[in-house]
């Protein structure tokens, strides 16, 4: 329990990853026109819980999403404003090793990960 009367704050972070290509380079889009539905729904998700104050009545919990398939993410920038967990969304096959690589730096740092996707379902993941 939260002794002081400010309340404790956790940072939330959805990603949709992208993934490389042949080159190893991250695939990014100056423009792209196609929203992630899937983390919209995780946003939306996440709304919910907040609003029925399910991380507990003293807590603030902020929300950030990230679409990597058009803007760059800094893991280093997230890993030094965290405190609380990173979740991928609806990470496919080809978006797998950027997923692991970036899950994986996640984790050295202590941080929490969740990872989520048809593919994810049937790999299993040693980080």
């Amino acid at each position: 329990m939260n002794t002081n009367n400010k309340p404790r704050q956790i940072r939330v972070m959805p990603i949709k990853p992208s993934h490389y290509d042949d080159g190893g380079c991250v695939i990014q889009w100056y423009r792209f026109a196609l929203p992630a539905l899937t983390l919209a729904a995780m946003y939306g998700l996440t709304r919910k819980i907040i609003e029925r104050r399910m991380f507990g009545g003293d807590v603030e919990v902020l929300v950030d999403t990230f679409d990597e398939t058009n803007t760059r993410i800094s893991v280093k920038q997230i890993i030094s404003h965290i405190n609380g967990f990173v979740s991928f969304a609806n990470v496919q096959s080809n978006q797998f090793p950027r997923t692991k690589d970036m899950a994986g730096a996640f984790r050295a740092a202590g941080i929490q990960v969740c990872i989520g996707g048809w593919s994810v379902q049937r790999r299993v993941i040693s980080l």
